[in-house]
């Protein structure tokens, strides 16, 4: 991994100083881009697991890529930032994603804690990139954070629902469900029941990734097999997939999230850990 780190890293410097601009690599994965716009510090951390997950040969046209959609918000920023649009420019471009509760990006962010792991937060849609919305920015509209939220909400499930497919893991898997968008995919999991799976108990469910939410009815006590099979595909994703965002599992149950299952795989093998609350879940399913 460090050799692949060093190696991202010189190919993106090189080809932001092939167009001009001056670089400095400020931490593992982490860039100063400095142009005539300013300076940027770039993060290179989903870039890095794009880049791992293809042929080295693809490697100088992703980080190609990669470089071409920053210089191309950058210059839509420039010549007309996100921040100078009014409300009612921007009310429609407003959207919900969910966060790790360790997430920073260094902005008073508009964010809530939906339960302990997941943060939910507002973010701007714009044509590269995704802006989180700030405080700032929220003190001159004409609208508070609960309404922000409602109207942000709203947005993102008006755009339609991510495609669901049942997986197929072993011959005699309980069910299980792979539910899969764009950029928006894990503001989904607040709308569980808008699809297949959820049981007389509710759902199990993963959010390893942005782009991939995994998730199990709860009918009886074989959902404990699905909690291995799940625990098993999130951390993989969790651990090499861009944007990620928990390697833990949770419980929907009527609206309302909980954490479910603790992971731990920092040393050999993969080790679950029941809530007290989804042990007692799990106490009145097996009565």
């Amino acid at each position: 991994m460090p050799a692949a780190n060093e190696r991202v890293t010189e190919l993106f410097c090189t080809a932001a100083e092939l167009r001009g601009y001056q670089t400095q690599v400020t931490a593992t994965n982490e860039v100063s881009v400095t142009g005539p716009t300013g300076t940027t510090v770039l993060h290179l951390g989903n870039l890095l697991r794009r880049v791992l997950a293809a042929p080295e040969n693809d490697w100088p046209a992703l980080v190609a890529d990669h470089l071409g959609t920053f210089l191309a918000q950058a210059e839509i920023d420039n010549s007309d930032p996100l921040d100078a649009f009014d409300f009612t420019a921007v009310r429609a471009l407003l959207r919900t994603r969910l966060y790790g509760d360790n997430f920073s990006n260094h902005v008073p962010s508009v964010r809530r804690t939906l339960t302990s792991g997941l943060d939910q937060l507002v973010v701007l849609d714009g044509v590269h990139t995704i802006h989180p919305v700030t405080y700032p920015q929220l003190a001159t509209w004409p609208i508070d954070e609960h309404e922000l939220f409602v109207l942000a909400e709203n947005n993102t499930h008006a755009d339609g629902p991510v495609q669901v497919e049942r997986a197929e893991f072993t011959d005699n898997a309980p069910p299980w469900y792979l539910l899969a968008g764009e950029d928006y995919t894990s503001a989904h999991a607040r709308w569980l029941d808008d699809y297949p799976v959820i049981g007389t108990a509710g759902a199990l469910f993963s959010i390893p990734a942005e782009r991939s939410l995994y998730a199990a009815p709860i009918e009886d006590l074989t959902i404990l097999q699905a909690a291995t099979i799940l625990a098993q595909v999130t951390t993989n994703h969790y651990d090499h997939d861009p944007a990620p965002i928990s390697q833990h599992l949770f419980h929907w149950y009527n609206g309302y999230i909980e954490p479910a299952v603790h992971i731990d795989h920092s040393g050999t093998g993969l080790h679950l850990y029941p809530t007290d609350d989804f042990q007692l879940v799990l106490n009145q399913l097996g009565r």
